[in-house]
């Protein structure tokens, strides 16, 4: 329990910093569906720079959504956000939900293939949380377009984000970015440098957690 953090430093230095020994950030957005998050944002930068996931809520909460909603698990691949599949999976099990897994494969594979290879990748979590059903969904095209697609029937989103540095948040492709940008539900956005173990630390008994979304 850090308390409140008062500081001179620019609120973007003073955030990422209170983020190094954090579980979570939460973040609110005063906008609606059209509100420009644009480069150098304090949203932005924090969400791309943070050691911690970073959830972003919206004041608008227009998008229709019930606690028994699925959380929505964007993801390249299991490996690269295996720190965001650890974040999704225990949000999931946490708020007794399933999960909705949407991947586009980076070639043409076939999709009953892709989805298969999602399935076992995904095994050691399925095992460690036997509870959480899980669908799987293999998209096509613009990643971020896949998993805002499914969006409207989720609850909550978690994204992996690349890394913490000017080039990464300069990238206009960048899927964390776009679903920010445009999601109406929450968002949370974990860094890929977070490992899979510390994220499950930090996630700790789950039974124990209060809900923060």
């Amino acid at each position: 329990n850090r308390g409140v953090v008062v500081g001179p430093d620019p609120p973007v230095s003073v955030l990422v910093d209170a983020t190094t020994d954090a579980e979570l950030l939460v973040i609110g957005m005063i906008s609606g569906a059209g509100a420009e998050i644009v480069l150098g944002s304090v949203t932005l930068d924090v969400t791309t720079g943070a050691h911690c996931p970073v959830i972003v809520v919206r004041g608008d909460r227009t998008a229709s959504h019930t606690r028994s909603a699925p959380v929505l698990l964007g993801i390249e691949s299991v490996e690269a956000d295996a720190a965001a599949v650890t974040v999704a999976f225990d949000d999931a099990e946490r708020h007794g939900t399933g999960i909705l897994v949407v991947h586009v494969p980076a070639h043409s594979e076939r999709f009953g293939d892709s989805a298969a290879a999602v399935r076992e990748q995904l095994a050691p979590w399925t095992t460690q949380h036997p509870d959480v059903e899980v669908t799987v969904r293999i998209g096509q095209g613009n990643p971020g377009l896949a998993v805002l697609h499914e969006s409207t029937t989720a609850r909550h989103i978690v994204v992996g984000t690349r890394g913490r540095h000017a080039a990464v948040r300069a990238v206009l492709g960048s899927v964390s970015r776009f679903v920010l940008h445009h999601s109406l539900i929450p968002v949370t956005v974990v860094p890929r440098t977070l490992s899979a173990g510390r994220a499950a630390a930090l996630a700790g008994d789950p039974h124990d957690r209060s809900q923060l979304w």
